[in-house]
């Protein structure tokens, strides 16, 4: 295993030009994480990458008796056989998801990235069933598509289903990943914070598109100064963000806004949340979250907490996909809301200190 060295005890040099210059705590850190890093690569398979949050993480499972954080959707088995046999390109489907359980419980960032995959085609193959009209369109954008899919489907399927609005308010109101939060609120008015400019621009136009151009422009008038947050700032901005996607009025200066409705908040969620996370993975020029000394067990809480509301999105669409098809879906919603609860329980239990 590879161990970290006591930041306190032991004192590390950069020798430039022949002068020595005492690094500070944080380049002692980086520069012992990019050894690490170097060490980890040249020692792979031989040794496995496990830190000590890590090791905290497997701890805390083990103390309230868990071998996984998360829970998967229970199927019937006989009729989610015969459906799946007879429907390949499903089939297919459930094949590619399957992948995320063997990134658990270590690996909630690689999940997402599986889940997140899965929950694009099913949308695409809904589209293509269904709603031909956009999937044809060459010119319909990626938010276009979302915004569709957020009025066709989840919309809908959370305002007929008490138990899954129940959890979908759990998700994104009490039980909310603040660090989530505070990447997107970073994502929206830092672009001095990537590296990758570009990315900057389409989460900022996404979320003024959603939030609306005034109210996302008082909240940056409030709380950026000088294209910087200071840090108590950026927390005040992430309460506010909370309240919003919780569906909360505020106030903002001389100005008040009404409560988004709820496709407005999913679609935050989904374009400005899941998507922007899913670009900056996939575009972006960043450490991995898991293998960083900065990492916290909030951290790993917001890595479910992504993996976890694509899941249900992506089951979501699954259920009405069948039901377009004319036939009973394997599982129910009611069984989704199930599934998801227990997976917030656990992953609370297990990852947020009490």
């Amino acid at each position: 295993m590879f161990g970290y060295p006591d930041i306190e005890s032991e004192v590390w040099y950069m020798i430039q030009e022949k002068s020595i210059n005492i690094m500070t705590e944080a380049e002692t850190r980086e520069y012992e994480q990019t050894r690490r890093r170097v060490k980890y690569n040249n020692c792979w398979p031989s040794e496995r990458w496990i830190s000590p949050l890590q090791e905290e993480l497997l701890a805390r499972m083990d103390k309230v008796g868990l071998k996984q954080v998360f829970y998967p959707m229970a199927l019937d088995e006989s009729r989610a056989v015969d459906m799946l046999f007879e429907d390949a390109e499903l089939n297919r489907l459930l094949s590619t998801l399957l992948d995320l359980y063997d990134e658990l419980p270590l690996r909630p960032d690689a999940a997402f990235d599986v889940a997140w995959r899965a929950l694009e085609i099913v949308i695409i193959l809904y589209f293509k069933n269904y709603d031909q009209q956009v999937y044809f369109d060459k010119k319909a954008s990626t938010e276009e598509k979302i915004k569709r899919i957020c009025n066709a489907v989840f919309d809908s399927q959370l305002k007929t289903n008490e138990k899954l609005m129940d959890v979908f308010n759990r998700l994104i109101g009490d039980n909310v990943s603040w660090s989530v939060l505070h990447y997107i609120v970073a994502r929206m008015f830092l672009p001095g914070e990537l590296q990758v400019k570009t990315q900057h621009d389409y989460v900022s136009a996404r979320c003024r598109e959603i939030l609306g151009v005034d109210m996302y422009e008082d909240i940056k008038t409030k709380y950026v100064v000088d294209e910087n947050l200071t840090a108590d700032n950026h927390r005040k901005a992430e309460r506010l963000l909370g309240l919003i996607i919780k569906g909360m009025p505020v106030k903002l200066g001389a100005h008040s806004y009404k409560a988004l409705s709820l496709q407005e908040r999913i679609t935050y969620v989904l374009s400005g949340i899941l998507y922007s996370s899913r670009c900056e993975r996939f575009h972006g020029d960043f450490f991995s979250p898991l293998k960083s000394d900065r990492s916290t067990l909030q951290t790993y809480y917001g890595q479910y907490w992504l993996l976890t509301v694509s899941y249900m999105f992506f089951w979501m669409v699954v259920q009405k996909y069948l039901e377009k098809k004319g036939v009973e879906p394997f599982f129910t919603l009611d069984d989704l809301a199930e599934c998801v609860n227990k997976t917030i329980d656990s992953s609370t239990a297990v990852m947020i200190k009490r």
